[in-house]
């Protein structure tokens, strides 16, 4: 049971409320814990949070004094939209993922035979440069430069605000998925870029919770993984307005691995 000891709005609420909004109430929970003339933290569909000091509450607005109620309450509708087109968001970007899995599935038993060709034709101790490859982002003023590790069987799909390319296993067996697209929020830097990516595929039940690496750089944040036994990374940054995703994969490990995605990691620029 939440208890109100004074029900009064605060006289020097702003003509719009909002975040930070404090209010002449005192508002008790069950276990006795007191909030007296909190904050408005945060707007929820059926409620609001309210804070005083290190102390946070959630109170629904049937539990509210009419006329704070009247006030908060038609703010909701505009949240609720925000939350159900985060939600799509996240659904759409985990769809893909897990399309992503599947066509991995498929291509596993080429992909087998094709690193087997590769050993015989190349030695493991070879150490040369692997070759550039150039890739312009459609509607941008820039171009991404990765170390070609064997991609063959390009796939292009693109839309006004996405630019999705795939390129499927040569005879080195590594697959690539990279995905251009507007940001998700307002924050800069490469770190909003990880979070929103990953916090949507990083509960994948595939993924070996023990394997996740993260490293932090100027240029990425990468994240390395393996996913029912397959080794991945993806490669997160934000340029000229827009968010990258690179998601480089393979069937399986092999001894010579570790030297070409060093390559990739060094290699990775975009710019004009």
């Amino acid at each position: 049971m939440i208890s109100f000891l004074v029900a009064t709005p605060a006289t020097a609420a702003p003509a719009v409320p909002g975040i930070g909004d404090q209010l002449s109430l005192s508002v008790t929970n069950k276990y006795g814990d007191v909030l007296a003339n909190p904050t408005v933290s945060q707007i929820l569909g059926d409620g609001l949070v309210l804070q005083s000091g290190t102390m946070a509450m959630k109170v629904k607005y049937d539990d509210l004094p009419p006329d704070i109620r009247r006030k908060y309450q038609p703010l909701a509708a505009g949240v609720m939209q925000k939350e159900e087109q985060q939600d799509a968001a996240n659904a759409a970007y985990l769809a893909y993922t897990r399309r992503l899995q599947a066509e991995q599935a498929l291509h596993l038993a080429v992909q087998q035979a094709q690193e087997e060709e590769l050993a015989k034709a190349r030695p493991q101790n070879q150490t040369g440069p692997l070759p550039l490859l150039d890739i312009p982002i459609p509607n941008q003023n820039w171009k991404l430069t990765i170390a070609n590790l064997g991609f063959s069987d390009w796939n292009k799909e693109q839309d006004n605000n996405q630019f999705k390319l795939r390129g499927l296993p040569g005879p080195s067996g590594f697959n690539i998925v990279l995905l251009v697209e507007p940001p998700a929020n307002n924050l800069p830097g490469n770190d909003p870029v990880y979070n929103f990516y990953w916090s949507n595929m990083g509960h994948d039940s595939a993924i070996d919770a023990q394997s996740v690496k993260v490293e932090k750089k100027d240029k990425f944040t990468k994240i390395s993984y393996t996913a029912q036994g397959q080794p991945n990374a993806n490669y997160f940054f934000a340029y000229q307005g827009q968010w990258v995703d690179i998601h480089v994969s393979k069937g399986s490990s092999d001894p010579g691995d570790q030297n070409m995605l060093a390559q990739f990691d060094n290699d990775l620029a975009y710019g004009p």
